[in-house]
């Protein structure tokens, strides 16, 4: 008995229409919850004459317990966050967060701004925040203000 000259191309012809579609839908956000924390207080950080950047510190609700401490440099953008526990994170562009260890705040700054042990925080309003951070930018080399 011969084979069939034609079964090899019907197997190829079904092979060839199998195909696979995956689809992602949105992130659930039904149960979501959205909160806002006020700032509650702010530093400037320096190094001798040098501004390195801000460190603002945000509460939850109240009754809670947590906080957390935002880390910017000179430019305002967020750049690292400590958590109430004293962990530090430091923010990698397209990547997770980078966690740098655990400590005080003012050790934390100092690991996400890549500071040395000189840099100390300067307290102030949280309403002269803005105005003052504008102010040191511009006295950084090249002028960059606000």
């Amino acid at each position: 008995m011969r084979p069939n000259p034609l079964l090899p191309w019907l197997i190829l012809s079904v092979a060839s229409c199998v195909t696979s579609t995956t689809t992602v839908g949105a992130v659930e956000t039904r149960g979501a919850l959205l909160s806002v924390a006020p700032a509650q207080r702010a530093w400037l950080v320096e190094d001798e004459d040098s501004f390195l950047g801000s460190v603002v510190r945000f509460e939850g609700q109240e009754g809670s317990e947590e906080f957390f401490f935002m880390v910017r440099n000179p430019w305002d953008q967020d750049i690292g966050m400590i958590d109430h526990l004293g962990r530090t994170w430091k923010r990698v562009p397209h990547e997770e967060d980078a966690w740098l260890g655990t400590g005080t705040v003012l050790e934390g700054v100092q690991r996400i701004l890549g500071a040395g042990e000189r840099a100390r925080m300067v307290e102030l309003e949280v309403s002269q925040l803005e105005a003052r951070t504008q102010a040191e930018r511009a006295r950084l080399p090249g002028g960059i203000g606000g």
